[in-house]
């Protein structure tokens, strides 16, 4: 009887290997090719940030933070410039995202109220990002020019991909405390 759990859980495992990694991959392409030259509102919006907020809010802690680490590594290689710190931002927005979704129950205006303390974070790590870049700190007018567009495009596209996350569920089989 143990080998065949322990046999179930190795398949449910390399489900979300799959799906989550398939998912991952479109979404940091388009984020980091089609996004980049599209530019809604007049900037990249970060899709990655409201993958790792679905995930948190829809799947477990552990699949939250490995998806955190390995898209932030993907995008570093997708397009990033040097120094970037992707990996590292990830975790730490999943590490928030956890410890604030496990009050909410997982549905779109939960994931809505959680993406609010997400572009906060988001607008603090591009603002950082822009001072490692430029090496001195970024002038007030940085806010409305890029900052600003950035979470507006960032908060308007992360409802396709919290369904994108909901569909990637089904396959998985994983289910939350609460109904689907």
């Amino acid at each position: 009887m143990k080998s065949l759990t322990s046999s179930g859980e190795k398949r449910m495992l390399l489900r979300r290997i799959i799906v989550y990694g398939i998912a991952i991959f479109l979404i940091g392409v388009l984020q980091c090719s089609f996004f980049s030259r599209l530019s809604p509102f007049g900037s990249t919006p970060d899709l990655i940030i409201s993958t790792v907020c679905a995930i948190a809010m829809l799947d477990n802690k552990k699949a939250a933070i490995i998806c955190a680490i390995s898209a932030g590594y993907f995008i570093d290689a997708l397009g990033s410039t040097a120094p970037s710190f992707s990996a590292l931002f990830y975790l730490i927005a999943a590490t928030v995202a956890i410890l604030i979704g496990e009050k909410l129950i997982p549905k779109l205006l939960s994931f809505l109220l959680l993406m609010l303390p997400m572009l906060v974070l988001r607008g603090i790590g591009t603002y950082l990002n822009l001072w490692i870049a430029i090496g001195k700190l970024p002038a007030a007018s940085v806010l409305g020019s890029i900052i600003l567009p950035e979470l507006l495009s960032t908060f308007t596209l992360c409802i396709p991909v919290y369904f994108l996350i909901k569909l990637c569920m089904l396959p998985i089989g994983a289910r939350n405390k609460f109904s689907f």
